[in-house]
């Protein structure tokens, strides 16, 4: 039991790494999860971080390569709003209680 409550808390710090890269939190949460925090941090580590696509965004749009309206759009695509992190974090809390619930049933079964 140690090592899945391990497993989950390694897997959640992993995720809200992932959060501020490419990747988002719930996809590096998922990984985490179902592979390993192992793998889910290595998968992190390569995603490209926000700041640096917003640099690069930012370069084109100075130099005339994408339109204000353009740039406007691919920047709230990159930088969620309020209320998509909100939902994020709902659902990873709800998803979290599903799963220690779950994992009590199926234990508290297995030692019957």
């Amino acid at each position: 039991m140690g090592v899945v409550i391990v497993w989950i808390i390694l897997s959640f710090l992993i995720a809200s790494a992932g959060s501020s890269r490419k990747i988002g939190y719930l996809q590096s949460l998922f990984i985490s999860l179902l592979l390993s925090p192992i793998i889910g941090l290595i998968v992190v580590l390569f995603s490209d971080k926000n700041s640096d696509r917003l640099n690069s965004l930012k370069i084109a749009h100075d130099s005339k390569a994408i339109s204000d309206e353009q740039y406007n759009q691919k920047v709230r695509e990159i930088i969620p709003s309020s209320q998509d992190k909100s939902d994020t974090k709902n659902g990873t809390i709800l998803f979290f209680v599903l799963g220690l619930i779950i994992y009590l049933i199926v234990d508290n079964c297995s030692n019957s």
